[in-house]
């Protein structure tokens, strides 16, 4: 069951309303969305096309992980996220520019200099020490539920998630398997919004 875009929205929305009092810098907070979408080298099939349609504000995490197609029509996803006034983060060791930072994988230690936002990669609270090393002030942890990308991969579910939420100093973005039922039971956790590939991927 895919969530709707509109209810995804509505519900992100209504967890960063409920949250945004958390003790964050204020300043970073208000840099970083509360919807993020992710590029994959499998299920996006035509990734301008969706960004094209993103909604305003919204973040997008570029991962160009396929060797192929590393760098190809890049500067083209750029030039569509800024002109549609969307935050964009470029996964992996190159800084690039007119970008509002970078994401850092789980494979990756070391984070480019001089990016405005940097996110990072979390499973659970041992990848706790990742993410003050790496100066992040972003943290993107999953799968909070059972994802179509890893259908035998544990998953945090709501409650543990809730625990781990509490013990992280930045904000973070809840991905894997959310959908039109599942979602809502993270309207109460101390995050800063959600993330996905299937719910802009099947909307578009």
């Amino acid at each position: 069951m895919i969530v709707s875009l509109n209810t995804f929205q509505n519900l992100s929305r209504t967890i960063y309303n409920n949250n945004k009092t958390k003790k964050h810098k204020l300043k970073t907070i208000q840099k970083i969305p509360n919807i993020w979408y992710f590029t994959d080298n499998i299920k996006t099939k035509k990734p301008n096309v969706t960004i094209n349609r993103l909604p305003k504000n919204t973040g997008i995490v570029i991962r160009p992980y396929d060797p192929k197609q590393k760098y190809k029509n890049i500067k083209n996803l750029i030039k569509i996220s800024r002109k549609n006034s969307l935050t964009i983060l470029i996964a992996g060791k190159k800084a690039f520019p007119f970008t509002n930072g970078s994401h850092i994988p789980r494979w990756i230690f070391k984070s480019p200099k001089n990016n405005k936002i940097v996110s990072i990669s979390v499973h659970g609270l041992k990848d706790m020490r990742r993410t003050i090393n790496s100066k992040a002030n972003l943290a993107f942890i999953s799968p909070v539920f059972q994802t179509t990308s890893h259908l035998h991969k544990d998953s945090l579910g709501a409650v543990k998630l809730g625990l781990i939420s509490r013990k992280f100093k930045i904000p973070l973005i809840a991905l894997g398997g959310i959908n039109e039922k599942n979602i809502k039971s993270l309207r109460n956790i101390p995050i800063h919004g959600c993330g996905g590939i299937d719910v802009f991927e099947k909307n578009n």
